[in-house]
């Protein structure tokens, strides 16, 4: 498996996980400086789904560099 099929089903396990997953009820009407919890697990999915629909990429087009390196990327 290469680094990006890697990845990609690490992804897929850790978001069946978050769907999987009840939204703490302590968390729900939150906010924590400022942010809404449940608009931010709501941004989040936006930008997984958008991610894994798109290759791995959150727009439609690769870009020339990556920001933030995933955990376990050689550098």
């Amino acid at each position: 498996m290469n680094g990006e099929s890697k990845r990609e089903a690490v992804v897929s396990r850790l978001w069946q996980e978050h769907l999987d997953a009840e939204f703490p009820a302590g968390l729900r009407g939150a906010e924590l400086a400022g942010i809404d919890m449940v608009l931010l697990d709501a941004d989040i999915a936006g930008c997984v789904t958008t991610w894994r629909g798109n290759g791995g990429f959150l727009t439609d087009r690769p870009v020339a560099h990556r920001m933030t390196p995933f955990p376990g990327d050689a550098r």
